[in-house]
This record gives structure tokens, C-alpha cells and sequence, in this order.
């Protein structure tokens, strides 16, 4: 309800542009499997990696990360009913000390710098962007959370990586 509360006042009062927050662990699942089991141990494995996209199947792996799921599912019909431009920010690891607290959050880990430019830059994306769900990580080493459709879309460039913190 809360999700829905805020999107529906952002309609009434005609805000051009919503910046939600889902959460990168809708895909955590993966983390079961090769190669994503690896990278969260911070091994890195010999080879390219497929990378985890906006598009790839959800994997939540809890139900708080399930609900977020429903407020992405919230803002792609404001989108289609209401005709707004919602962007929904799945959030990596954003820790208070601003540096990865494990070796697991070095693959999901993003900067406060890193943060603050991907917001920014969704503020301030085109205006013909409708509905969007995109990833919010650094450029770290043993990432599997793909940031370049953010690039793409709204010139995020990540300035650090989890590495320059390493374990």
C-alpha cells in the first residue's frame, strides 16, 4: 500500500518522473549456482561470466525482496494506465562506512558516490523513458548485476569498484 500511496500522489500532483527502490537481491537465487556461487565467495572463474540483467528471470529469496517485486509490477502500471516515467532502481549493496563489509558484498556493492551519480542521473534521463528497471552497483570484480543498460539509458558511470576495498 505504501508503494502504491506514493505513486498515486506523484500522479495527482503530475511529477514528471518517479525513481523507485526495488532491490538487487530479487536475483540473489542465482547466488545457488555456478558461476554467481563464486563470484559471492569473491572467486572470480576462469572465462567470461554471463551477466544477471534487468530481463533475466527473478530469483528473490526472501519475502521482503519478493514484495519488492510487486512494487516494480506498482510502477509498470502507473506507467501504463497513468503514462508516467518511472525508473525502478534495484539497489546493490549501499553499506554506512561506504565500503563492502564482506566478501560477499564486494559483488553487489555500490559506492555512496556511485549512488548518488545513479540517482542523479535518473532524475535527469530523457523524458521519453516510460517504464525502466535497472541495476545500481559499482564496477566491481566480482560482479554479476549488469550496470551497463544504466549507461545506455541514463550515462551512469560507475567511478569505483569493490576491489579498491578487497579482503
Amino acid at each position: 500500500m505504501g508503494v502504491y500511496n506514493v505513486l498515486e500522489a506523484a500522479r495527482q500532483a503530475g511529477v514528471r518522473r518517479v525513481v523507485a527502490a526495488s532491490n538487487g537481491a530479487v536475483v540473489a537465487g542465482y547466488e545457488k549456482d555456478e558461476p554467481y556461487a563464486s563470484l559471492s565467495k569473491g572467486v572470480r572463474p576462469d572465462g567470461s561470466v554471463e551477466m544477471i540483467s534487468p530481463t533475466s528471470k527473478i530469483r528473490p529469496t526472501s519475502i521482503y525482496t519478493a514484495t519488492k517485486l510487486g512494487g516494480e509490477a506498482l510502477a509498470a502500471y502507473f506507467v501504463e494506465a497513468h503514462g508516467m516515467s518511472i525508473i525502478s532502481v534495484r539497489v546493490g549493496k549501499v553499506e554506512v562506512a561506504d565500503v563492502p563489509a564482506s566478501v560477499r558484498a564486494e559483488a553487489v556493492w555500490c559506492s555512496h558516490r556511485d549512488i548518488v551519480q545513479f540517482l542523479e542521473k535518473c532524475v535527469d534521463a530523457p523524458d521519453e523513458i516510460g517504464f525502466e528497471i535497472l541495476f545500481a552497483v559499482s564496477d566491481n570484480a566480482t560482479g554479476y548485476r549488469e550496470w551497463q543498460s544504466a549507461k545506455e539509458l541514463v550515462g551512469y558511470e560507475p567511478q569505483d569498484n569493490s576491489a579498491m576495498h578487497g579482503f
